[in-house]
C-alpha cells in the first residue's frame, strides 16, 4: 500500500482582532510565505504589489508601475490595465486581464485569460482568491466564499435573522442585487483628551478602536479606554437603551451589519438633530429640550432613535422623494412613528403628533394611523433591504385520471414575514 495521507497544507496567521498577516503554503518540499501588512503584499519577503485606490501598484525595476482596474456596480474587478508606455492611449498589448463573471463569482472561460504582467489573485467582490493547493475560495475576510457553490465555508454569524435561507448562503441567493461585505459598523464620533476629532467602533455595547482599508474594510482594534467630554459614554447608551427594545435592536443590528458606515456625532444644539443622507451621520444633541411639537425631549436616546430611523430607511432604500400631506418627507412620518413607539416603551403616555418642517407645522394623526401609546407600543419596523415577504403555495399535483396532467388545486397564498419568521396575513 502506497496511499498518501498528507499532501500539503496552508497556516494562517492572524492577530487579535482576526487580521490576516501571514499565510504558509506548503506543497511537497516547497514552501511560500505571503505576508499582508494592510495593503502591502509580500512573497518570500519581497513586495509583490501595493493596493490604491485606483488599482494597485508592482515594482518594476528600480520604480513602479501603476496598474489600473474598472469595477462594475457590485466591486468586481472587470478590467486591468497599465498604460506602460506613458502616452496617455490604452492599447490592446497594455490590458492586463479581462473577468466576466457568472452571478455567484465563478469566471467564464475561453475569452478573459491574463494577458501580460503578473497574475493578481484579486477579482470578484475585489477578494483574495485561495488558489493553492487547488483550493479556489475567495478570502472575503470574515469569511471563506466558494464561488463554484456560491456557498460559504463558515455558517453566517447573522444566521438566526434569515432563518428560512441557508445559513451558508451568499448575498441572500440573489447576488446580482446584494453584496455581502465585510462592513458591519456604527461609529461615534467625538474628541480626543487634546481637542482633536476621533472616531470609534461602536459594536454591542462598548467602544473600540478601528482602522479602514482603502476599500472601506474595517478592521476593530482595542477596547477604547480615553476619556471624553462625556458624549461617548452617553452615545453608548443611547444605543443600548434603543438597541434594548424589541423593534430598536432591529434597527441597531441592522445597521451594525450593514455594508454601509454610519457615524454618530455631537451636534451640540438641543434642538439641532439630523441625519445627512449622503455622508451618512448622524448628528444629535443629548441636552434636554422642553415642549416642542406637543412634545418633550428630555430622554436623549429618543432623538437618536429619530436620527437612526433616518439611517434604516436610507439602508433598506427607501425613497427620499417621498412626500405627504402636502410637503412632509414621508421619511419624517416613518422617523416620527419610530419615535413614538421608543416613548411608548419607556412608559411615555403622551405622543408625538405634530412635525414642524421647513416653518410648517403638520398634523400627523391621520398620516400615523393612531395616537396613543398602546397603538404605537405594538409598532413593528418596517422590512429592511434584504428581508422579503415569501409567497408560499402547494405544488400542483398529478391527476391519476389524464396522463401527464398537472392541475393546479385552489390554493390560499400565505404570506411570510422573513424577519418575524412567521405567517402574516393572507390574500
Amino acid at each position: 500500500m502506497n496511499n498518501p495521507e498528507h499532501i500539503g497544507n496552508i497556516s494562517y496567521i492572524y492577530d487579535a482582532s482576526g487580521v490576516k498577516l501571514k499565510k504558509i503554503t506548503t506543497e511537497g518540499s516547497s514552501v511560500t510565505t505571503t505576508e499582508y501588512a494592510g495593503n502591502y503584499i509580500y512573497e518570500a519577503g519581497f513586495l509583490q504589489f501595493f493596493n490604491t485606490a485606483e488599482g494597485y501598484v508592482e515594482p518594476k525595476g528600480t520604480g513602479w508601475e501603476y496598474v489600473f482596474q474598472y469595477k462594475d456596480h457590485l466591486g468586481n474587478i472587470r478590467l486591468s490595465y497599465a498604460d506602460a508606455d506613458g502616452n496617455g492611449i490604452i492599447a490592446q498589448t497594455e490590458i492586463r486581464e479581462e473577468n466576466n463573471y457568472y452571478p455567484f463569482g465563478l469566471k467564464h472561460k475561453g475569452y478573459n485569460a491574463t494577458l501580460t504582467g503578473k497574475d493578481h489573485k484579486y477579482g470578484f467582490g475585489n477578494k483574495e482568491e485561495q488558489d493553492e493547493l487547488n483550493l479556489a475560495w475567495l478570502d472575503f475576510g470574515a469569511r471563506n466564499y466558494d464561488v463554484t457553490l456560491g456557498r460559504w465555508m463558515n455558517i453566517d454569524r447573522y444566521a438566526e435573522s434569515f432563518m428560512p435561507i441557508s445559513t451558508y448562503q451568499y448575498a441572500a441567493n440573489n447576488p446580482v442585487l446584494y453584496l455581502d461585505y465585510n462592513g458591519d459598523y456604527i461609529t461615534i464620533g467625538i474628541k480626543d483628551d487634546y481637542g482633536n476629532a476621533y472616531s470609534v467602533l461602536y459594536e454591542n455595547g462598548k467602544a473600540y478602536h478601528y482602522s479602514k482599508d482603502s476599500d472601506g474594510n474595517i478592521t476593530k482594534g482595542d477596547e477604547y479606554d480615553g476619556k471624553d467630554n462625556g458624549f461617548l459614554n452617553r452615545a453608548i447608551a443611547d444605543l443600548d437603551k434603543v438597541g434594548g427594545t424589541g423593534q430598536g435592536g432591529h434597527i441597531v443590528r441592522k445597521l451594525q451589519e450593514s455594508s454601509e458606515g454610519y457615524n454618530i456625532s455631537n451636534s451640540g444644539d438641543a434642538l439641532s438633530n439630523t441625519f445627512n443622507y449622503k455622508t451618512n451621520e448622524l448628528s444629535y444633541s443629548q441636552n434636554a429640550v422642553g415642549r416642542y411639537d406637543g412634545v418633550t425631549f428630555e430622554k436623549s436616546h429618543i432623538k437618536l432613535g429619530h436620527e437612526l430611523s433616518h439611517a434604516y430607511d436610507k439602508d433598506r432604500g427607501f425613497d427620499f422623494s417621498l412626500t405627504s400631506l402636502g410637503g412632509l418627507p414621508s421619511s419624517e412620518i416613518n422617523a416620527v412613528r419610530f419615535e413614538n413607539y421608543l416613548r411608548a416603551q419607556d412608559g411615555e403616555s403622551i405622543m408625538r403628533l405634530n412635525y414642524t418642517y421647513g416653518g410648517q407645522n403638520y398634523n400627523l394623526r391621520s398620516a400615523l394611523g393612531g395616537k396613543s401609546s398602546g397603538y404605537f407600543n405594538s409598532y413593528i419596523v418596517p422590512l429592511g433591504r434584504n428581508e422579503i415577504y415569501k409567497r408560499i403555495s402547494p405544488p400542483s399535483q398529478f391527476n391519476p385520471r389524464i396522463d401527464n396532467t398537472y392541475v393546479r388545486q385552489p390554493v390560499v397564498y400565505g404570506v411570510y414575514d422573513t424577519k418575524k419568521k412567521s405567517f402574516v396575513s393572507f390574500d
